[in-house]
């Protein structure tokens, strides 16, 4: 349950402070995408939904490198046929992507 928590905690926390970080970091931002993108496959829903949220804060900060990374590994999870939370977790990135 604490790990849950951690996570979401730090991907609120990521989320937050992506816009504020200086542009010399972003290369080093993109590390952290394929970490928030697994996180997307949770089982629980409020996991998908922050990685979701904190995913959009990404690209919004480093669109290019960003919105590659979800066409080539988001948008596949949504033709999961094995793994419901996965599909949801795709959509809703997808969703959050092109609500910003």
């Amino acid at each position: 349950m604490a790990a849950g928590q951690e996570l979401i905690d730090a991907l609120t926390s990521l989320r937050l402070i992506a816009p504020e970080l200086d542009p010399s970091l972003h290369e080093k931002m993109t590390e952290l995408f394929p970490f928030v993108i697994a996180a997307l496959s949770s089982s629980f829903s409020v996991v998908r939904s922050t990685a979701a949220k904190c995913l959009a804060a990404l690209c919004d900060v480093v669109t290019e490198h960003g919105m590659r990374l979800v066409v080539d590994t988001v948008v596949p999870l949504v033709g999961d046929a094995k793994r419901t939370a996965s599909r949801q977790g795709a959509v809703e990135a997808i969703h959050r992507e092109s609500a910003t």
